[in-house]
């Protein structure tokens, strides 16, 4: 029972900061009074009575200059000194648990908001949204600027009821845009920063450029003005890609104080930022990998193609050309001699059967033409030209030669400067088969033919596409229009070497010639040719 009086005792001067026993743990005195009978009050009246009862103590051991009192008050202050200390550090311990619950509730909001299908400014987006909510700011904008990439990706979360917006921003060829790329290097993570001159350089720099989706330009605009009434402020990230970018907000100091340099919270946060970033970055690249090479594997396939119908028409030219060799002896022979018999007998019945095949063999003559000119066609003697008047001329020939009103054939293009670089007569064929081909394919009284020109005078190319409102070729007819000997007609109606003729005449003047067409809506054709000569080209370049 002594030991536990003793204990007790110890244990209740510990409490009161009185002494030092040799050790630090204080025990529950009140656990200790209970076993020994002791109450609450009882303690209380102890504890009372020490500062008395320790004046004879303080008189035995020589301590005379200070009261049992005095002593009291002393360790007092020890007591409440060690209190006000421990609740110091409660206090900064949970103002590190409220910022680093307000870290990861932003971290959670950001992650909420992302996609498996995210570009980069919906990471940005997601970023100011997480950052405004977390800080219960008005506005935030995040950027991100690629290494080597003259674009910003920004986006922005402002004030509830406003959707967050994301903008892509051209910075072009602007000289200020030239040091853009390095200006995120040295910057730290993990907190909140005063926004730096670079970045204000970037602000500004966006806040004059058009934004590439029209539309947008408040996004830059008015976000800078809701960013000025307090210090400017930006969260810092990087991507592991290559590129560096912030979440700027505005937001008094008291508001931002916990979350400056050094902070672990924010550092997770900057990097989830980054890493998002790094990942549609990644997303985008590999999209645009995949668009080359199917794109690639597109001009490969056509290239396939084009050899292979190179081939072909190149072998029916020759075998064309042999044909009208072997062929137009012996059509002289049977015209000549029908000719002949025509003159010499008096039965009219044997003359009109001369003139029918006299009348025969000038078609047939006529078809060993066509295709010694589809085998072998002139060489081309071209001049550069202005487009409009060969396109005008091409108008006033059809509207005199034709049952179509001027209304039904229009003209238009783009820029009434514009040259092309070809061969008078064989320009004129090639556009006078494919209208004639858009009338063939309408009804007379409802056709509408438009040639139109979508190429300007700094074009090295010009374009002239030729549509009709007729009947359109099916995906089979179409992959077989420019074919030689290929008719879609009825029979006798045509020999199929009108598209033939027409390409080729485009590629040796140094173009080419493709088809689009929807059936029951209408046939695009589109000659692409040179709009000067080559040399002119090349001098053009090298200025």
């Amino acid at each position: 029972e002594v030991v536990h009086i003793v204990h007790l005792a110890d244990n209740l001067v510990r409490r009161q900061r009185i002494g030092f026993s040799g050790y630090h743990s204080i025990a529950d005195v009140k656990v200790l009074a209970a076993a020994l009978g002791v109450d609450e009050s009882g303690l209380d009246g102890v504890a009372k009575r020490l500062p008395e009862r320790m004046e004879p103590f303080c008189e035995l051991v020589g301590l005379d200059d200070s009261t049992g009192r005095t002593l009291y008050a002393e360790s007092l202050a020890k007591a409440n000194e060690e209190l006000g200390r421990v609740n110091a550090e409660l206090a900064e311990s949970n103002r590190r648990l409220k910022v680093r619950s307000t870290c990861f509730e932003a971290l959670g909001r950001f992650a909420r908001m992302l996609t498996p299908h995210d570009r980069v400014g919906d990471v940005c987006k997601a970023a100011a949204a997480g950052i405004r909510a977390m800080l219960e700011v008005e506005c935030a904008v995040a950027f991100f600027l690629p290494h080597s990439s003259r674009f910003i990706h920004a986006g922005r979360a402002g004030p509830s009821g406003q959707d967050p917006a994301t903008t892509v921003l051209d910075l072009g060829r602007d000289p200020d845009a030239t040091g853009l790329a390095g200006l995120g290097d040295g910057w730290p993570t993990g907190g909140m920063l005063v926004a730096t001159e670079a970045c204000e350089i970037i602000w500004q720099r966006a806040a004059r450029t058009p934004p590439v989706k029209h539309g947008q330009a408040e996004l830059v605009g008015g976000t800078r003005a809701e960013l000025t009434q307090d210090p400017l402020w930006m969260l810092p990230f990087t991507c592991s890609g290559g590129g560096v970018g912030a979440v700027l907000f505005a937001a008094p100091e008291q508001v931002v104080r916990p979350f400056k340099p050094s902070s672990a919270e924010c550092e997770a946060l900057s990097t989830a930022v980054g890493m998002a970033v790094s990942s549609a970055m990644g997303r985008v690249e590999a999209e645009r990998l995949n668009e080359e090479l199917l794109d690639l594997n597109r001009r490969m396939r056509a290239g396939q193609q084009e050899v292979v119908r190179a081939r072909s028409i190149s072998m029916i030219a020759e075998m064309a050309a042999g044909a009208a060799h072997e062929l137009n002896n012996p059509l002289a022979v049977v015209s000549g001699r029908a000719q002949m018999v025509q003159a010499q007998t008096a039965d009219p019945k044997i003359a009109r059967e001369m003139q029918i095949i006299a009348e025969q063999t000038q078609r047939a003559t006529r078809i060993v033409t066509d295709l010694m000119r589809f085998a072998k066609p002139e060489p081309p003697d071209p001049i550069e030209q202005p487009l409009l008047p060969v396109l005008q001329r091409l108008l006033q020939h059809w509207a005199a030669g034709s049952p179509l009103r001027t209304d039904q054939v229009t003209v238009c293009t783009v820029d009434p400067v514009a040259t092309v670089y070809a061969d008078p007569e064989q320009l004129t064929e090639i556009l006078t088969i494919l209208l004639a081909n858009g009338l063939e394919a309408t009804q007379p009284e409802t056709a509408r033919l438009q040639v139109n020109s979508p190429s300007r005078a700094s074009d090295d190319t010009v374009r002239i596409v030729i549509t009709d409102n007729g009947v359109g070729m099916s995906p089979e007819v179409l992959e077989h229009a420019a074919d030689p000997f290929f008719s879609n007609r009825p029979a006798g109606r045509g020999r199929g070497l009108g598209l033939s003729r027409a390409t080729r005449l485009a590629e040796i003047n140094g173009g080419r010639l493709w088809l689009e067409s929807t059936p029951k809506i209408g046939t695009a054709a589109t000659i692409e040719l040179p709009a000067r000569a080559k040399t002119e080209c090349r001098m053009a370049n090298s200025e």
